[in-house]
């Protein structure tokens, strides 16, 4: 990283991510073990947040999108849920005919 501090030299990427990447993640829930882990993890939460491939492929520093979303996005348990719901509650009638007609009486 070549960002500058206020006093201008340059941020030290060790100090950084043990003085304020770790303890933020922290706070949130998230466990880092260092920037490959940080790059991971924001690459996940900017794709579920609907953040579009290609400025998540250009904040990663990627020049081809489908590399960013290879190597450091993430399937999460979450993102599973609502396809999952979709297509459980078309099925799920079917499958049980008593309890769609409790539920959606005529």
């Amino acid at each position: 990283m070549g960002l500058p501090l206020q006093n201008g030299t340059p941020l030290n990427q060790g100090n950084a991510l043990k003085r304020h990447v770790r303890p933020a993640a922290e706070k949130l829930g998230i466990s880092l073990g260092g920037w490959h882990d940080f790059r991971h993890t924001l690459s996940t939460k900017l794709r579920r947040s609907g953040v579009h491939p290609k400025v998540v492929s250009d904040i990663l520093g990627h020049k081809k999108v489908n590399l960013a979303m290879d190597v450091y996005d993430r399937t999460e348990i979450e993102d599973f849920v609502q396809p999952l719901a979709v297509v459980f509650n078309e099925l799920l009638p079917s499958c049980y005919p008593e309890r769609s007609a409790a539920t959606n009486p005529r």
